[in-house]
């Protein structure tokens, strides 16, 4: 926030250092610090959504022998993506404070609005409000002076034809954006799913076959432990209490259901299971948990062993698996008729 405010005090043609709030100091830009408490909220907001929706690293930060504490790259290179935004914030304010300061001045000054633009803009609706027919071209009209002042439609100048299409501008917002989640290992961009806006995984694709490999070893025995754990501690495993039993219970009702209509409605059909182990089950191993119980809902302990291949779902997910893991669905149903 900062840096954007001193670029638009520069560019407005203002004073950095000249405080008007703040005390002048050596190597402090007193008039920056005045303009940005008008935006800093803005900043505020973005420091509490990147605490409550990122996950840092140790190795982002550094601290030297002073005590202070420093970001790193990449993290650095995240958090500069939202500068574009502060600097948005801001140029409406640094325009007004010089208009206050041109209007409080003996001279004849005028504070111009090239940060925002605002002034372009509404000349800009001026001309589109007094526009005259598109129909009127130079050679209509019997000497210069009957020609228009602007089309509204042209580049800005006199006589020029319209433009064909619509100028293309980039997109701005005031919302500022939250660096991309980075992996824990490699330190590469981590994609979001399809379903999301952001990401909201620790590793790449490339690095979570390698962690889930040296994690699958140790989380059976770590589960053990805390279900041994549980049981000293209540006298009952941590699946045979009465809301784990009653949860159970449902899910097991709500699914018999779901598979008697599915069976109902493909009587006939033959599904080899075979074949999807084969072609399906290798593919989901790149395939993220959540992501498979949500598309199937099944429960990520059903979409682990789905995944391992120690159980081969219901056909009726199989269409789905097949999507996620980006197969075909292996041996299309087949209508076995009965004399």
């Amino acid at each position: 926030m900062e840096c954007e405010a001193r670029l638009a005090t520069l560019a407005m043609g203002l004073d950095p250092g000249l405080g008007i709030l703040h005390a002048d100091m050596r190597n402090r830009d007193g008039f920056v610090l005045d303009v940005m408490e008008a935006a800093r909220p803005v900043a505020e907001r973005h420091v509490v959504r990147l605490f409550s929706e990122c996950t840092f690293r140790r190795r982002d930060f550094a601290e030297d022998g002073r005590g202070v504490v420093r970001v790193l790259p990449p993290l650095t290179h995240r958090l500069a993506e939202a500068m574009p935004a502060f600097g948005l914030t801001l140029a409406p304010v640094v325009e007004h404070v010089a208009t206050l300061l041109a209007e409080a001045s003996p001279y004849d000054l005028v504070a111009p609005a090239h940060l925002s633009r605002s002034k372009h803009k509404a000349a800009a609706a001026r001309r589109r409000a007094a526009r005259v027919d598109d129909t009127t071209r130079p050679s209509d009209v019997a000497s210069q002076d009957e020609l228009p002042t602007a089309s509204g439609r042209g580049p800005g100048a006199v006589g020029l034809a319209p433009r064909g299409k619509a100028r293309q501008r980039p997109r701005r917002t005031t919302e500022a954006a939250l660096p991309l989640p980075i992996c824990r290992r490699c330190g590469a961009g981590v994609p979001a799913e399809s379903d999301r806006s952001r990401a909201c995984g620790t590793y790449c694709p490339s690095c979570l076959a390698e962690r889930r490999a040296e994690a699958g070893s140790s989380m059976q025995a770590a589960s053990l432990v805390q279900a041994r754990a549980f049981s000293d501690a209540t006298g009952s495993l941590p699946t045979h209490t009465a809301e784990a039993t009653a949860r159970r219970r449902d899910g097991n009702a709500s699914e018999r259901e779901l598979r008697g209509a599915w069976e109902a409605e493909h009587a006939g059909e033959h599904h080899d299971p075979a074949a999807f182990a084969e072609l399906v089950v290798p593919k989901l191993a790149a395939v993220t948990l959540p992501a498979i119980a949500k598309a199937t809902g099944m429960s990520t302990s059903a979409a682990a062993k789905v995944r391992s291949g120690r159980r081969i779902p219901h056909p009726r997910h199989w269409r789905v698996l097949c999507e996620l893991a980006g197969v075909p669905c292996p041996s299309p149903p087949v209508k076995v008729w009965s004399d």
